[in-house]
């Protein structure tokens, strides 16, 4: 097993200053998710990207998108704010029928 030194997801944070985020607590749908990587992917063109859900301060309960340039951290919160993808609905839990122990 090789050890490395350092912390790669703070060395990645530090490369990647500008943030855009997004208020939700619920799961996204698939198709949802999907719609959000695609834009995230889009508006990186090529450049280094990371999302992550932020666990404190103002990050609390967001998604957190980190982009390498203020532009296109600004794109990216103008297409959160722009398509409402907060607020769309989240998944409907699944009609499986229940495990039953014993």
């Amino acid at each position: 097993m090789v050890r490395r030194k350092g912390n790669p997801f703070a060395n990645t944070l530090k490369r990647l200053p500008y943030k855009a985020l997004m208020r939700r607590d619920e799961l996204l749908r698939p198709s949802d998710n999907d719609e959000v990587m695609t834009a995230m992917v889009t508006i990186a063109a090529g450049a280094e990207y990371l999302a992550y859900a932020g666990t404190r301060g103002n990050e609390f309960y967001c998604r957190v998108f980190c982009f390498d340039t203020a532009e296109k951290a600004r794109a990216m919160q103008a297409w959160i704010d722009a398509s409402d993808i907060e607020s769309r609905p989240a998944p409907a839990p699944s009609n499986y029928p229940q495990l039953k122990v014993g």
